[in-house]
């Protein structure tokens, strides 16, 4: 197919703006509705040629695609009504969408709790700006340009050559090409901004949820009543896979001795798997009236007449005692000029 013109200039002068600046997008501010909670803090320079990237729909991969794609996730995956019974439906609720990709987690979020908060990260360019233009609109979004791993700071990341939306900190054969990107740790971006606690995690990484999971340590240690369920999507394909497993045994079995469950396989969705606190989450129960208290009113307004009485009691004998004092003492005075 001959590419037309105005394409063809077009894709030229960001071939221009790359070779002029190293950057990979024109960067541009598109989250500007970002809550101010979770407003990044980080001025370095690395952090700032790496976040707040957006790249427009004309370089991105077709949105047709993802569209569809988020389609198919949402039929096929769901939130149960366990899971939902530990995410509370009001504004305290705060919820991670990590490795969001085309957002179906976060749609699911949307709908079922629209009150609560979502922090979508996504360090793929082509999805985090897809992400932006869809969501933008929705101000208890922000989507992070961020990849979620063990450590914060600079990250290589692998693209895959044959699927657009597929990346992952872990290397799985030798065609994935190697990105440059920006990471933090959960534990990391919840003490940044001031996050005490989150009500749900969502971890699919392509294999690297391990360290997302080692990334939590903190987050979950600092939640001594109530932790956040955790649904992580599980990768075994790969020549990282074994390894992978093993460091993801490890921290499963950190999990369980940290007050978390495996839940019933009826609420596991083929690799996915639902880590749920032993201690549920209960919604705090409404304010009632103390019976006890019916007949308080009377008795707290007979105390205060007492107390008044014994003050004015006080006060007149007091008062009286002073002007017998005077009236003795003026007496002895007279009788003393008197003789």
């Amino acid at each position: 197919m001959v590419m037309q013109f105005p394409h063809f200039c077009a894709v030229t002068l960001l071939a221009v703006i790359h070779g002029a600046t190293g950057l990979d997008v024109v960067a541009v501010d598109h989250a500007a509705h970002a809550s101010s909670l979770l407003r990044s803090d980080n001025n370095t320079k690395d952090h700032a040629l790496l976040q707040g990237v957006y790249l427009p729909p004309l370089f991105r991969h077709t949105d047709d695609i993802y569209d569809l794609h988020r389609k198919n996730i949402a039929a096929s995956e769901g939130l149960s009504d366990d899971m939902l019974t530990h995410i509370p439906d009001d504004d305290s609720c705060l919820a991670f969408d990590v490795g969001a990709g085309v957002g179906a987690f976060t749609d699911q979020i949307i709908e079922h709790r629209p009150k609560c908060k979502v922090v979508a990260f996504e360090a793929v360019q082509d999805l985090s700006s897809y992400l932006k233009d869809r969501l933008q609109n929705n101000p208890n979004v922000v989507v992070v340009d961020q990849a979620v791993a063990d450590h914060s700071g600079s990250q290589i990341m692998y693209r895959s050559a044959n699927d657009k939306m597929a990346s992952s900190i872990e290397k799985d054969d030798k065609f994935m090409k190697p990105e440059k990107v920006s990471s933090t740790t959960l534990t990391d971006y919840c003490l940044s901004k001031r996050i005490t606690k989150v009500s749900a995690i969502r971890v699919d990484v392509s294999g690297g949820e391990w360290r997302v999971l080692r990334g939590m340590h903190g987050l979950v240690e600092g939640n001594k009543t109530i932790k956040p369920i955790i649904i992580a999507t599980i990768h075994t394909a790969g020549t990282a896979s074994s390894q992978a497993a093993n460091q993801r045994s490890g921290e499963f079995q950190w999990f369980f001795d940290n007050g978390y469950q495996q839940v019933d396989s009826d609420v596991l969705n083929g690799d996915r798997v639902v880590l749920m606190p032993k201690t549920p989450y209960t919604a705090p129960a409404p304010a009632t009236p103390d019976t006890r208290l019916a007949n308080k009113p009377a008795t707290t307004s007979l105390a205060v007449i007492r107390v008044w009485g014994i003050t004015v009691i006080m006060a007149v004998a007091l008062m009286g005692g002073v002007y017998f004092m005077k009236k003795r003492k003026t007496g002895e005075q007279t009788t003393s000029m008197a003789s």
